[in-house]
């Protein structure tokens, strides 16, 4: 988030200079991409703290601190009612390889639209487009005009924030695989990913996670699959997102992908924290 902020970079320099360890940490997460920014915050920081499992030498998997305030589902008020679909943000220039290029947005915004005529009507009349908060910036492209004509009719969520949409839908899919996912997962509102292999690279330490969720219809790479697995558990999606087999897989996605597994995983953090103190200490002394 300070990348293009000289000042914070001079005093982060400074401060480094006279002994201080500069921990980096990882903005959000799910599956991690396949190429990370050529691992610039793990060169340039005393340690990067991840959500996935580590990685990367100079890596630290920590308990996921935006994760970590979100409560079970039995602690909200949950109004299960919407088939909501969160789509991922396009940039207009393309000007890394980490994320999809610009003109996937069009390759997106069409698997959308397929994958909508796919459902069943039932689920077509609670269909609602949750568009990602990002794409209010200039730099990227709007999809409401295209998703408006597509559609002929307003099909986006007036949901005014990410978590609103999770506690109104009987079931969220996210089109990318990244933070919301993740945020759904731990509420436990049933989740769906769609990772289309043609706009998403992700890295080789997340295939067997992958692989895993895959088989237990979590995630898709396959429209086809995706639709006929909502039409089959819309009437009662529970009662397969409550069962045993996908239980397990959802601890396993939290252990791996988020750091979580554990009763109280803020004292992973107070452990971290506290050798760096003594640490710190020891230096001075």
């Amino acid at each position: 988030m300070q990348w293009h902020n000289q000042l914070f970079k001079h005093w982060t320099a400074e401060k480094t200079a006279q002994g201080s360890k500069f921990i980096a940490l990882e903005h959000g997460g799910s599956f991690p991409y396949k190429y990370p920014y050529f691992y610039f915050e793990e060169k340039n920081s005393y340690k990067f703290i991840t959500w996935f499992k580590e990685y990367h030498a100079n890596q630290k998997q920590l308990p996921a601190q935006k994760i970590l305030r979100y409560k079970t589902l039995d602690k909200y008020k949950y109004v299960p009612k919407y088939c909501s679909l969160v789509a991922d943000r396009f940039f207009r220039y393309s000007f890394d390889i980490t994320q999809p290029v610009s003109g996937n947005y069009f390759l997106a915004m069409n698997n959308i639209y397929n994958f909508y005529n796919k459902l069943n009507l039932s689920i077509k009349k609670n269909f609602e487009i949750k568009i990602h908060p990002g794409d209010k910036i200039k730099k990227v492209w709007i999809p409401k005009r295209f998703l408006e004509y597509k559609f002929k009719k307003n099909v986006l969520s007036k949901s005014p924030n990410i978590e609103n949409t999770i506690l109104t839908s009987k079931i969220l899919i996210c089109f990318y695989p990244e933070t919301t996912f993740a945020e759904s997962m731990k509420i436990g509102v049933p989740t769906l990913l769609h990772i289309c292999p043609k706009i998403y690279k992700t890295h080789s330490i997340s295939k067997n996670l992958f692989n895993n969720l895959k088989k237990v219809n979590i995630v898709f790479d396959d429209l086809d699959l995706l639709a006929s697995h909502v039409n089959n558990i819309w009437e009662n999606p529970f009662k397969w997102w409550n069962s045993r087999e996908i239980k397990k897989q959802r601890k396993l996605f939290e252990k791996v992908a988020l750091g979580i597994n554990e009763e109280a995983p803020i004292y992973k953090w107070k452990d971290f924290l506290n050798k760096l103190k003594l640490q710190n200490d020891t230096r001075k002394n």
